[in-house]
């Protein structure tokens, strides 16, 4: 028994294996119970080389000259977002109007809109030049901007 101020506690020695998080079912590592072999041989069989090799990115997927060119701070990053109120009312409802729109693409809902003093800059990468047009025409129709400026890219296929 253990006791905290008085209360009695009982120790149970037993560890649960399993842990209900999100409805969803892990185990005490917090990898999904859908993602184990149900197969308890399978278990013992699991090596190293079963996992993904991390030598084998897509090339064309490296954006260190995106990372690069913002280094230099000459490009606005998500981090120079203001925290002024109304910069923060823009974002938010440019990014209300991103999410809304079922018809523009994941990569379109995800770029990054950064205001400041009322001037947003719209950075990242969308599947096509007439969803960066649209992004774009979204911030324009925004209460309180001043400028935009749609540094979108297109992504290459």
């Amino acid at each position: 028994m253990l006791s905290l101020s008085g209360i009695a506690l009982a120790a149970d020695p037993t560890p649960t294996p399993r842990e209900k998080t999100h409805d969803r079912d892990t185990t005490a590592t917090g990898v999904s119970s859908a993602d184990q072999p149900t197969d308890p041989e399978a278990d013992a069989n699991l090596s190293v080389k079963d996992l993904p090799d991390p030598s084998n990115k897509d090339k064309d997927k490296d954006n260190t000259a995106h990372n690069d060119r913002d280094k230099t701070g000459d490009t606005l990053t998500p981090e120079d977002q203001s925290n002024d109120p109304a910069d923060i009312k823009i974002t938010a409802n440019i990014r209300r109007a991103l999410v809304g729109d079922d018809k523009l693409s994941t990569n379109a809902k995800n770029v990054k809109i950064i205001t400041v003093g009322g001037a947003v800059t719209l950075r990242g990468t969308v599947d096509s030049e007439e969803e960066k047009t649209q992004i774009g025409e979204k911030a324009k129709a925004i209460e309180g901007i001043k400028e935009v400026k749609n540094d979108i890219e297109i992504q290459k296929s």
